[in-house]
């Protein structure tokens, strides 16, 4: 399986977080909770229909929104795959900082 992106990574872990609750808006804010950076919002509905292609999401469509031409919202939630995506990620990134505290203090003395 291709390696995610740090962006992929961090969809997928907002998703995670918001359970159930997880469609565009709320993903953006989440992504600006964790990360502190602000993402266009075209970026990333582009990466979330990305990643539904790839298998690592599925997404639902929602009941209707009341307003007159209301659009409904899509939710997304994180497919077998995309788990098995992130498993493989945590490890990587486990794997690559194994040795770094022991760098960054021998480095201070």
């Amino acid at each position: 399986m291709k390696s995610l992106t740090v962006f992929e990574e961090t969809i997928l872990l907002a998703v995670y977080r918001l359970k159930e609750n997880a469609y565009s808006l709320t993903i953006h804010r989440m992504i600006l909770e964790m990360t502190g950076k602000d993402v266009i919002l075209g970026t990333l509905f582009n990466a979330l229909d990305q990643l539904y292609r790839k298998g690592l999401l599925v997404k639902t469509k929602g009941k209707p929104v009341h307003e007159k031409g209301g659009k409904s919202k899509m939710f997304y939630c994180i497919s077998g795959a995309g788990f098995e995506a992130l498993e493989q990620s945590r490890k990587m990134h486990e794997n690559i900082w194994k040795e770094i505290p022991k760098v960054l203090v021998e480095k201070k003395k």
